[in-house]
């Protein structure tokens, strides 16, 4: 299975563990080069990655592990007023993509008030379409415990909840983080700072047990291995988007409209079979109608098998 892992340092014989990465069947995910340092995003099999540390130590470079990379998440406010939205959601959003994450902020169109807060179907569908949600709640302690957190419950994916109070377990969320109010400037403060911390380390533990599950009924092929096909058939030089292809745990959003492009992503050759047979396209809930694939499991597949060798 593979990990993900960043790696900065310098300029100077950075083609070694490049070459030596893509040698170990990795990939590349991101490359960003300033001045003299070089950071580097990648992916290899587990096993393989002392192997890549060696060579790191030797040019005096630095690898960590990241478990966020790979990932899209929602960071969710109940408004886009700034009762609700201004700092703390734009600093999280900002420390997760540091991360390596992906990230898109939502703000849900009837979230503000205690007895009339509610989300819609589509809001809750756009939000499974992510690995994660982070939810950013408000100051007062019982319009999270008794209101909010209502809007949690039917949500899939994991869900990270900050909010102003201290609360010891919230119904519905996996994780809840407390002191994390209004904030009338931005989080820099290294007491916030922290926070931030505390923030992104819960999202990762929830993303290693999410990838935990996947390891014990594991996908048929890996989202890192369709990313490549997908974009050695040159379709994704069709959006505009500066990142068309974003990785997900269990499969990729492809930027571009589902309508139109459904039938050609769905046919792209992924070593023998149709990418519609081994995986789901969905149609994105967000404006830009994206292609959501989800990749079905080994499991699913000998399912489906089975029950047309009955049929026949």
């Amino acid at each position: 299975m593979y990990r993900f892992y960043n790696y900065e340092g310098g300029i100077y014989k950075s083609n070694v563990i490049e070459e030596k990465i893509e040698d170990l069947g990795g990939y590349i995910l991101r490359k960003e080069k300033h001045s003299r340092e070089l950071n580097l995003l990648f992916a290899v099999p587990e096993e393989d990655i002392d192997v890549i540390k060696e060579i790191s130590d030797e040019i005096k470079g630095e690898i960590k592990k990241r478990d966020l990379i790979g990932t899209e998440i929602a960071v969710v406010s109940p408004s886009i007023s700034r009762h609700h939205l201004p700092h703390p959601v734009c600093d999280i959003a900002e420390r997760l993509r540091r991360e390596g994450a992906s990230t898109s902020i939502i703000s849900t169109a009837r979230g503000v008030g205690r007895r009339i807060s509610q989300i819609t179907r589509e809001e809750k569908i756009m939000i499974e379409e992510y690995d994660a949600g982070v939810f950013i709640f408000g100051e007062f302690e019982d319009c999270i415990l008794d209101y909010k957190k209502d809007i949690l419950k039917e949500i899939k994916v994991p869900k990270i909840v900050v909010g102003g109070p201290q609360i010891k377990n919230l119904e519905s969320a996996d994780t809840y983080i407390g002191d994390v109010g209004r904030k009338t400037k931005r989080m820099r403060k290294t007491r916030e700072q922290r926070k931030l911390d505390e923030i992104t380390n819960a999202l990762s533990e929830c993303i290693s047990k999410k990838r935990e599950e996947i390891r014990e009924d594991p996908l048929s092929v890996s989202p890192i291995e369709v990313k490549r096909i997908v974009e050695e058939s040159g379709i994704h030089e069709k959006s505009d988007s500066h990142s068309p292809i974003l990785l997900h745990l269990d499969g990729l959003r492809i930027k571009l409209p589902y309508d139109e492009y459904k039938q050609e992503v769905s046919e792209i050759d992924v070593y023998g079979k149709k990418l519609g047979e081994i995986a789901e396209l969905r149609k994105s809930q967000r404006e830009t109608d994206d292609i959501v694939v989800k990749i079905h499991t080994e499991s699913y597949l000998e399912q489906v098998k089975e029950t047309k060798l009955k049929v026949s």
